[in-house]
């Protein structure tokens, strides 16, 4: 996938639907919510679980939100790798100043 996405500053969904997929590490593949429509819109939008609603977050949050989960995708990683990459990341540039 070499599609490239920009989240706006402050944030505002893109409707790209990259949080309603997960990349799959087991068996190599993309995997797509139940409730993902092929416009990239939710089905139950209206009455989504807790967990698909941003609402709650602050404006970074919900950008870093999204870089995430288009990044898991992308480069075909589970969210953990990611979040482990981004971690491991900033630990070595705090480390060599």
């Amino acid at each position: 996938m070499t599609e490239d996405f920009e989240i706006p500053n402050p944030w505002e969904c893109i409707k790209c639907g990259m949080c309603c997929q997960r990349y799959d590490k087991e068996n190599d593949v993309v995997v797509s919510c139940q409730h993902l429509q092929e416009d990239k819109s939710c089905g139950i939008y209206e009455d989504r679980p807790i967990a698909c609603r941003l609402d709650f977050m602050e404006n970074n949050s919900k950008i870093s939100h999204c870089n995430v989960a288009i990044s898991s995708i992308q480069l075909r990683m589970s969210i953990d790798d990611v979040v482990r990459a981004m971690l491991d990341y900033n630990e070595q540039v705090i480390a060599n100043g």
